[in-house]
């Protein structure tokens, strides 16, 4: 029983992983509503070039595992913050996220500062500022405030590719099985 081999159905495996790989890499990318407002998730692109599959056969069975970068999970599930729930296994518990990260991001993201004052009038009024030092750790701290209020919205890019592309390989890895279970008898 242990001398089965399932090449063609691995190599399917394997074929089919990679376009799960893809495809979520492809849904980090997009721009999407989040809370009615449009959102891109990809700073750096680090998260988007760890993606990877795994095929290996655990106790008899056949398996892909799909991975990335330490953080993935929490852009995947989502974070639930200190004010606003999004249905997350993980949640804020502080007041504010760690400022250094954000800081890193405030760094890589291309925004514009601005600060809101309040003019003669008694009006709001917002203006942007120039991105030195100083500018950039205060609008990351007032960031990372807000961060742990609202959390962090779920993108299920994993879940999402394998909903996308798992139709189109439900019966090609179905003939892998076949073509390697009529093998066995030859």
């Amino acid at each position: 029983m242990n001398d089965i081999q399932f090449i063609e159905l691995g190599k399917a495996l394997n074929q089919y992983g990679q376009e799960v790989v893809e495809s979520a890499q492809l849904e980090l990318g997009t721009t999407q509503m989040i809370g009615g407002r449009k959102v891109r998730r990809v700073a750096s692109g680090a998260l988007k070039q760890s993606l990877y599959h795994k095929v290996f056969v655990r106790k008899g069975k056949m398996r892909v595992d799909f991975g990335g970068a330490y953080y993935g999970i929490y852009i995947h599930e989502g974070v639930n913050g200190t004010r606003v729930s999004h249905g997350s296994p993980f949640s804020f518990k502080a007041p504010m996220v760690n400022v250094g990260a954000i800081e890193k991001w405030v760094a890589v993201k291309p925004i514009r500062l601005r600060k809101t004052f309040v003019n003669a009038n008694g009006q709001k009024v917002s203006k942007f500022i120039p991105n030195t030092e100083a500018n950039k750790k205060s609008a990351a701290i007032a960031i990372a405030k807000s961060v742990a209020r609202k959390g962090i919205a779920p993108l299920p890019f994993y879940r999402l590719a394998v909903d996308n592309v798992y139709p189109k390989w439900e019966s090609k890895i179905a003939d892998a099985i076949e073509i390697d279970t009529l093998n066995l008898f030859q």
